[in-house]
């Protein structure tokens, strides 16, 4: 499972920073603003992919809506890690923006795995996180 969500997670990284550029370099979207669509367009094929190659099922399955916006909000989680590892580097004083973002991709992706393997993907019966003794 683990390698297939990576294999997945790595494609719709490709799909979000080739939207991100793409919507830059064709259309003049600004940066900020592409940066969100490409991020929103690489979540709708994570998505998609992971539930049709990686999680088989999940509480929510029944639901796809709602288990997408549960799928989204882990990924707003992920985003949130990813600022917070940059700033972390920075504060550390790594001044290189690339070193940042390679360890806010690394340190996210693993969060982000843990909430949908654990959590929003879990295996019927298993326990939830907040069950645990």
């Amino acid at each position: 499972m683990f390698a297939r969500y990576l294999a997945v997670s790595a494609l719709c990284l490709v799909v979000d920073y080739a939207s991100y550029v793409a919507l830059i370099r064709l259309l003049a979207v600004p940066p900020p603003a592409a940066a969100a669509a490409g991020y929103f367009i690489g979540l709708v094929a994570n998505y998609v992919l992971a539930i049709r190659y990686v999680f088989a099922s999940g509480p929510l399955s029944g639901h796809r809506l709602g288990e997408f916006v549960a799928f989204a909000c882990t990924g707003l989680v992920g985003m949130a890690v990813s600022a917070g590892t940059v700033y972390a580097c920075a504060l550390a004083g790594i001044t290189s923006i690339h070193l940042g973002k390679i360890a806010a991709v690394g340190v996210s992706f693993f969060v982000v795995y843990a909430m949908r393997k654990y959590v929003l993907f879990r295996e019927a019966g298993a326990p939830h996180a907040v069950d645990a003794p």
